[in-house]
């Protein structure tokens, strides 16, 4: 009995360590990781683009890594309304987008927030990398959804110009707010350090 308590805390120990495991950006790429953290509104699931192309979808406490060119791209999000952020990426780095669920009417809206390493605290976005695989979706089901959403993408890029145009304060994802894979790694601090 003993040996088979020891073997599975042995594989949980190997499982938690395996999904601590994070890729580096590729040279020619740039990595933006769509985090979820929390169950708020769960249930529901945000679609994500980039420009006019469908790249994800998410429910509550789940993350999916993009990978893309860099240079200017226009992230958003449609739940019950749309969020849009402004990027500038650099091959090579890694970024993260925080979808927050907030109360809507009928369903949870999405807010998404840049993350800047240099100001926000990570602990959040770490223990979901470390907790969970990431969410990807089929080639085939974003295929789907593109041709479902065809319309909703004209008049979400429209609305994001008239937002543009009227000046509207719209979040920005800059070249400086990128992170290394290890600044994800979720390192849990032992009792009893608390000042040293």
């Amino acid at each position: 009995m003993k040996n088979l308590v020891f073997c599975f805390l042995f594989l949980l120990s190997v499982s938690t360590l395996a999904s601590q495991v994070i890729e580096p950006a590729p040279d020619d790429q740039s990595v933006v990781y769509f985090m979820r953290p929390g169950s708020t509104g769960g249930i529901i699931n945000f679609v994500f683009f980039d420009g006019d192309q469908v790249i994800g979808r998410l429910g509550g406490n789940k993350y999916f890594r993009y990978e893309c060119s860099q240079g200017e791209h226009v992230f958003w999000a449609k739940s019950e309304n749309r969020s849009f952020l402004e990027a500038n990426l650099e091959a090579g780095k890694i970024y993260i987008v925080h979808a927050r669920s907030l109360m809507g009417a009928t369903k949870a809206s999405v807010q998404l927030r840049a993350i800047d390493p240099g100001v926000d605290k990570l602990k959040q976005f770490q223990k979901l990398l470390a907790k969970r695989s990431g969410w990807d979706l089929s080639e085939e089901k974003i295929d789907e959804l593109n041709d479902q959403l065809e319309s909703y993408k004209t008049k979400g890029l429209e609305r994001f110009e008239e937002l543009k145009a009227k000046g509207m304060l719209i979040d920005a994802l800059e070249p400086d707010m990128n992170l290394e894979a290890e600044d994800l790694m979720f390192v849990k601090k032992k009792k009893g350090t608390k000042g040293i």
